[in-house]
């Protein structure tokens, strides 16, 4: 997943939206009891990894 989040991040227009987020904590959000990649809406729970990892790539960017 890291290495296909790093390639879609790495072009435009994907780069830009991503880098204008700015500080905020990115959450994948949803309502499928997705628990690992995400959180679930309903009952806030969840690992929230993809919201972790783009966090990680965009901090990378930066640099």
């Amino acid at each position: 997943m890291r290495e296909c989040l790093e390639l879609k991040f790495s072009q435009e227009p994907f780069l830009t939206w991503l880098l204008e987020t700015g500080d905020a904590n990115l959450q994948e959000g949803n309502t499928w009891s997705d628990t690992f990649w995400g959180v679930d809406l309903e009952t806030g729970a969840g690992e929230n990894n993809l919201g972790k990892l783009l966090m990680e790539i965009r901090e990378h960017l930066r640099r």
